[in-house]
């Protein structure tokens, strides 16, 4: 491993433009579907899957507006998702709730590998009329005919995405009997549930959140205000990754984080972030319409705390952060164990997996199992060669936690960046300032 490149300045404060929350910008799209407000005024990110949900409401709108002109609705239309996993999810119950509309949802190929069968055996079970197009029923594209959906009692697995039951909890005030979700097996990303009923809660549904169940009532949506989106926690973890990764001798910038709550105000589980760097001497501090994060006075002190006492954390509820936390913490050379986390298998790659094929090749010693990636830096070697290339699997995440360390160890490559558009257009361009 290189030495990281240095700075000589004095310390400063720049600013960092994060995306807006892509996480509450879809359940507030499909809020809005249903309650007919209007999609064209938000202000969204500009992520791709941001993008492609927005643009398969705005077609579904249209297809419903001809389909009430013309007394029929057209069956050949066709709705792509690219390769969001939110993106097919969340619409594909939103179409299936919808009487006489009849279409075909498709997909990226990477999409068609992760998991939907939960999710479309939940609709099932309430009377949705969906079929696989695919080499198997659970894979898209799937030809789906809309119904006035009779809800009920639905058994969802949970201990595979939180997504499925945010899909249906969605969509549930508009069927008859709206739904009671129980959940089966050890629920994972739970906070993304309960910004599911918040959110929703704000346009005027009925929902309630039990240790094993959800309950949602019928009765539908009620158009709300222009809705204000937070900035993404997501995004700012990779900020909080490189002030930890930087090296303890290396002058580093104040960040500034315009319109990111302060963790207690977030609807997003993802600030979590802020109490774990506080514990390694990095501070969040409110700052105008947003927050600055900065090494302590006593970072060095805290990191050599934290480099004898590692971090042992169940993550089940963030998993987003684990890429930024688990190439952060081994550039800081701080042990750690990161537990519950085996649904991360089921992302855009297999995280776990990738994450650990990628620090050996850098030379850290990391370990993973089926729902856990571990780090031991008494078993780091120095890897030879001086230019290494980091692989990122398609993956948004991998690129933006490795992307972190490419700006401070100068022989490190990062192939196929552009895959950050997925959910951080700017992301090239904001590391580029540090």
């Amino acid at each position: 491993m290189a030495m990281p490149v240095c700075s000589s300045r004095a310390a400063e404060t720049i600013t960092i433009s994060l995306p807006l929350s892509k996480s509450i910008a879809a359940r507030v799209m499909v809020a809005l579907f249903w309650s007919g407000g209007c999609l064209d005024c938000l202000t969204l990110p500009g992520a791709d899957d941001t993008r492609e949900l927005h643009s398969a409401l705005l077609q579904l709108k249209r297809t419903v507006e001809e389909g009430e002109e013309n007394s029929s609705f057209l069956s050949d239309t066709k709705y792509y998702m690219g390769e969001g996993g939110t993106t097919m999810r969340f619409f594909l119950p939103v179409m299936a709730s919808l009487p006489g509309v009849i279409g075909m949802i498709d997909c990226g190929e990477g999409q068609r590998r992760r998991p939907l069968m939960p999710l479309v055996n939940a609709l099932r079970q309430v009377g949705a009329c969906i079929k696989g197009g695919g080499t198997l029923e659970s894979q898209p594209p799937f030809m789906v005919r809309g119904e006035r959906l009779k809800g009920g009692e639905i058994l969802l697995d949970a201990s595979v995405s939180s997504q499925f039951i945010s899909a249906i909890m969605l969509s549930a005030p508009m069927w008859r009997d709206g739904a009671v979700v129980r959940l089966e097996g050890e629920s994972v990303s739970y906070p993304y549930i309960r910004m599911t009923a918040e959110v929703m809660r704000r346009f005027g549904a009925q929902v309630s959140l039990g240790e094993d169940k959800v309950i949602v009532r019928p009765g539908g949506y009620t158009p709300s205000p222009l809705y204000e989106m937070e900035s993404d926690w997501s995004a700012a973890s990779y900020f909080y990754e490189y002030l930890l990764a930087a090296g303890d001798d290396t002058v580093v910038p104040d960040i500034y984080l315009p319109g990111l709550p302060m963790p207690g105000k977030s609807l997003q589980g993802d600030s979590r972030c802020a109490a774990l760097m506080e514990i390694s001497g990095i501070s969040t501090e409110k700052r105008a319409e947003g927050v600055v994060i900065r090494r302590n006075d006593d970072f060095r002190d805290r990191m050599k705390k934290v480099r004898r006492e590692g971090f042992r954390l169940n993550l089940s509820d963030t998993p987003d952060l684990v890429p930024a936390l688990a190439v952060g913490c081994c550039a800081a050379r701080i042990p750690y164990r990161f537990e519950g986390i085996g649904h991360l298998r089921h992302k855009e790659c297999d995280r776990i997996s990738a994450l650990a094929i990628e620090l050996n090749r850098l030379g850290y010693g990391v370990e993973c199992g089926a729902d856990f990636i571990m780090y031991d830096p008494a078993a780091d070697y120095h890897p030879k060669g001086e230019r290494i290339e980091i692989a990122t699997y398609g993956d948004h995440r991998m690129a933006m936690a490795f992307g972190i360390l490419s700006v401070i160890y100068d022989n490190i490559i990062i192939k196929h960046p552009e895959v950050e558009t997925k959910s951080f257009p700017g992301f090239r361009k904001e590391i580029a300032k540090l």
